[in-house]
């Protein structure tokens, strides 16, 4: 049986930003689950944890994200903005390609539902947080409307 790593950049200074990442780790894997693949969802598993007060970093999830690579025998990389950057994501990456496991990506604009999604959430976290529909430095409404290669 082939289990499915997802990996997603999460760590970063604006907690509303954590936040989306985790919705989008969630909604990916859903989106996964329901074409019958099994994923594990490490940001899925952890962020509710890290709201009770455990770090959010890849040095303290090192070594329990390694024991679910060790065991999953595919790996996706969700491509949002930062992917290519984040520490966690390259430690993961670079752990399963020492494994020989290939890497693939996920542009999450393919996915059905995937821009009703963002427009929901931009609308809960602007009505929530922000009067203008912006998170942190990114416009949502913007990037929404932007299908393809131009992800958040």
């Amino acid at each position: 049986m082939d289990i499915t790593y997802l990996a997603i950049p999460y760590s970063h200074e604006d907690k509303r930003i954590e936040e989306m990442r985790f919705e989008i780790a969630n909604f990916v894997a859903s989106a996964l689950m329901k074409t019958g693949e099994i994923v594990f969802s490490p940001i899925s598993h952890t962020h509710p944890m890290v709201k009770h007060g455990l770090p959010g970093d890849w040095e303290y999830w090192k070594c329990q994200d390694t024991t679910f690579l060790n065991v999953c025998s595919r790996f996706k990389v969700v491509q949002i903005e930062g992917w290519n950057k984040s520490t966690g994501v390259g430690g993961e990456t670079e752990h399963m390609k020492e494994r020989g496991i290939n890497v693939e990506y996920v542009n999450p604009y393919e996915l059905e539902g995937f821009t009703d999604f963002m427009e929901e959430m931009m609308n809960k976290l602007s009505s929530r947080y922000l009067p203008m529909g912006f998170i942190g430095n990114i416009d949502i409404r913007g990037m929404v409307k932007r299908l393809g290669k131009e992800v958040i």
